[in-house]
């Protein structure tokens, strides 16, 4: 169901099924606002009554699109049997989502039947959508025990920053080296410390760096400021090592304190601060405004001393209940000066700044709640808990508070703001939900609890108001002058992605088309961007027109300046030609939506993966019209997935492909290694089978990784891990002098990677 209250366009997402849940959001260039979160059974985005996705397994994730008035664009259900949860989403300058989450087993995210990513246990995700919501490429963060990535940001040159916590070790380019080591592995109850970490804009691991300490430690939240800067949160217990230098940055004062720290662009630790008093205090979210400063929200019991000095700074009013706890809003200078702070004496889930500074959180309340700490209360529930959208002015101070809420159980979750001065936000209902707060019911739920999104604030640069409309003694009428049509010109690959391996060629087609469609056009002069370092592009042999009069190259290749990313916004292209067509008629595409040509490239022998971006320059575009970025993202062609399922039937099973993999480390070939141990519907036959295990051998089969596979090491480390010894019982007198896996704990982990559980 989507309608129109209070002039803000309000949408909902419900099903079926227990419940669904919006774990973030965020404003794309153009205003339309991402959702992502998770589903069970089944969901409906665009309220028409008919599901959209179909949940796989026991609770699905989903992403979706919607425009700035409401209407689904896109949605994508990311799901297997297992559990599965997009936490965090992100959108950078070009338009590009990315999308972190969780996964066990396997996931297909593009929903195309074909597995995109495959875990032993529970792993998360990294998938990058581009500005249309077409699915591009998906990143495995590898982790032998689940592993919790709870936030992504993105800062000006496209980089993706995500932070989470981790147990034991942490692989997070799946190259099979372990990027991080938990600094209290092996010790009992399995403590976590938490990571952040840098991929460049396609997706490459930069840099990784590890918050840890003696105890446990979880990572809440990241922003990055406008020179790049990387603000974390989180919190901890016992003590802290920020910076990696091995010693204690942070005490703790309680059984949990929260911290915020805040490093330059290159993960470099400029300052920490502890946030807590001698009870349990937690810092969730962070946000930062136009000057620099960070604004962090929290809870806590008890007293909260937030700038260190041995005062506590706020006092929790809900001491007569010891479990309950008041939330915190802190302001924190760019060079780390606490400024003031704020009680909310209820929850709080999420916090928001928008271009004018203004600051926005929203989060859920019983009975009364006392937003700024004033003593007065602010808003009253109409149920057992309802929702709250607030907003502070650039110093804290509450300038408006928003009740969302019916006679049941409601909850604010997420919320989101542009440069623009859009603001949205979305939460959870229960039955019925009144947003305006006229006591009438705005939205009614499908199933136990469904989704409400709602556009906060709406940007200003709206269409002007015509002060010539007549006066009347009944009513004030406001004439709104309707904005003259705008045409959005697009210059769009075939397919968002193409995969293609080093030396070899990769050919592409590029289209046109408008929006409103069919709109003719006298013409544009556009380019087309690439990395030479990547790949190499022929201007007489690399551009195939498909009509006499159109796409024609009409430069040679040329340098694009770095500065400022250069004329597409990509530092990390160097290299563009521009193209033209000319109607002068203006009746080009004369109802037609035309290929303009086909781009040939070779990847160059170093191809790692690329993107190819076409661009205009505002000055040659026809009037009254915008035009529309896009790219096409090159990848490698990955290498084949190794795997135990020796015999191809799609099952692991020790006592088939187990005992294949023994008797071929033990010197059985022909027929005797394959004979009565070949699973049902097995697709290889026995020279496969050897062929494979020819090519693994020194791999999969290494199983102590002393670079060679041995029948009496290898081979009974193979047979006791698939019967299931473990600890001393698994390794002992069958590991090599030479061996650089030593442990069971190792061992365990080097058979999970390829599947054996």
């Amino acid at each position: 169901m989507k309608s129109t209250v209070m002039d803000k366009v309000v949408f909902q997402i419900g099903g079926s099924g227990w419940r669904e849940t919006p774990e973030d959001m965020a404003i794309d260039r153009n205003g339309d606002v991402w959702v992502t979160g998770n589903f069970w059974q089944s969901i409906d985005l665009d309220g028409d009554g008919e599901n959209d996705l179909i949940g796989n397994g026991k609770e699905d994730s989903y992403v979706a699109k919607f425009s700035s008035e409401g209407n689904l664009v896109r949605a994508y259900d990311f799901g297997n049997s297992g559990y599965d949860s997009a936490n965090s989403i992100a959108i950078g300058s070009n338009g590009n989502a990315w999308v972190l989450g969780t996964f066990s087993g396997s996931i297909d995210i593009d929903g195309d039947g074909i597995n995109d990513l495959t875990s032993s246990k529970g792993d998360n995700y990294l998938a990058k959508f581009d500005s249309e919501g077409n699915f591009v490429k998906a990143l495995e963060i590898y982790a032998p025990h689940i592993n919790s990535g709870k936030i992504i940001a993105i800062d000006s040159n496209d980089n993706v920053w995500t932070k989470g916590s981790f147990f034991y070790h942490l692989d997070l380019d799946k190259d099979g080296i372990n990027d991080l080591t938990n600094n209290t592995e092996g010790r009992p109850g399995d403590t976590r410390d938490s990571y952040f970490a840098k991929f460049d804009s396609e997706g490459n691991l930069v840099n990784v760096f590890q918050i840890g300490g003696s105890g446990d430690e979880v990572g809440f939240g990241i922003a990055i400021d406008s020179d790049d800067n990387v603000w974390t949160t989180g919190s901890f217990s016992g003590s802290i090592d920020i910076d990696e230098d091995g010693k204690d940055d942070l005490i703790g004062n309680g059984s949990w304190d929260g911290y915020v720290a805040k490093f330059d662009s290159e993960g470099a630790l400029l300052f920490a601060s502890q946030i807590g008093g001698k009870d349990d205090d937690l810092s969730i979210d962070i946000a930062t405004d136009s000057n620099g400063d960070a604004w962090v929200l929290g809870r806590f019991q008890g007293n909260i001393d937030i700038d260190g000095d041995g005062i506590n700074d706020l006092t929790d009013g809900s001491l007569e209940y010891p479990w309950a706890t008041d939330e915190y809003l802190a302001k924190f200078e760019s060079n780390g000066d606490f400024v003031k702070a704020l009680n909310i004496d209820d929850h709080v889930e999420a916090i928001a700044t928008d271009s004018n500074d203004r600051l926005w959180v929203t989060g859920w309340f019983e009975g009364n709640i006392d937003i700024d700490g004033d003593g007065n209360n602010d808003l009253t529930s109409n149920g057992s808990h309802d929702s709250y959208v607030a907003q502070f002015d650039s110093n804290g101070n509450l300038v408006q508070a928003l009740n969302i809420g019916g006679s049941d159980s409601d909850g604010g979750r997420v919320i989101a703001a542009d440069s623009n001065g859009n603001v949205w936000a979305a939460g959870r209902f229960e039955n019925s939900i009144d947003i305006d707060g006229d006591g009438s019911n705005d939205l009614t739920s499908n199933g136990y609890e469904d989704i409400y999104v709602i556009q906060v604030e709406k940007a200003t640069n709206a269409a002007p108001t015509d002060t010539t409309a007549p006066d009347t003694a009944e009513e004030d009428i406001t004439v709104i002058s309707a904005p003259e049509e705008v045409t959005q010109l697009k210059i769009t690959p075939e397919e968002p992605t193409k995969a293609v391996e080093p030396n070899t060629s990769v050919s592409f087609d590029v289209n046109y088309s408008t929006e409103p469609a069919e709109t003719p056009t006298t013409g544009i002069v556009f380019g087309m961007h690439w990395d030479s370092s990547q790949v190499a592009f022929d201007p007489v042999t690399g551009l195939t027109s498909r009509f006499s009069l159109g796409a024609q190259p009409i430069s040679a290749v040329l340098d694009d300046p770095v500065t400022n990313g250069g004329l597409d916004g990509d530092p990390n292209t160097d290299k563009y030609i521009l193209q033209a067509w000319i109607d002068a008629n203006g009746n080009w595409p004369n109802n037609s939506n035309p290929t303009l040509y086909t781009a040939n490239f070779t990847a160059l022998p170093g191809f790692e993966g690329t993107q190819i971006n076409f661009s205009a320059n505002s000055d040659d575009l026809p009037a009254n019209s915008n035009f529309v970025p896009s790219s096409i993202a090159l990848t490698r062609t990955p290498s084949p997935t190794l795997d135990l399922d020796i015999d191809g039937n799609g099952v692991i099973d020790a006592l088939t492909d187990g005992l294949v993999a023994i008797r071929y480390l033990f010197g059985f070939r022909g027929e005797t290694l394959t004979e009565d141990v070949v699973g049902e519907g097995a697709t290889r036959d026995t020279s496969e089978i050897v062929a494979y295990l020819d090519e693994t051998a020194n791999t999969m089969l290494d199983v102590d990784g002393n670079g060679t596979a041995g029948a009496l090491t290898d081979g009974i480390l193979f047979l006791r891990d698939a019967l299931g010894f473990e600890d001393r019982a698994l390794i002992e007198g069958a590991v090599s002098e030479d061996a650089t896996r030593t442990t069971a704990e190792a061992i365990n982990e080097h058979m999970q990677s390829f599947g054996m559980m």
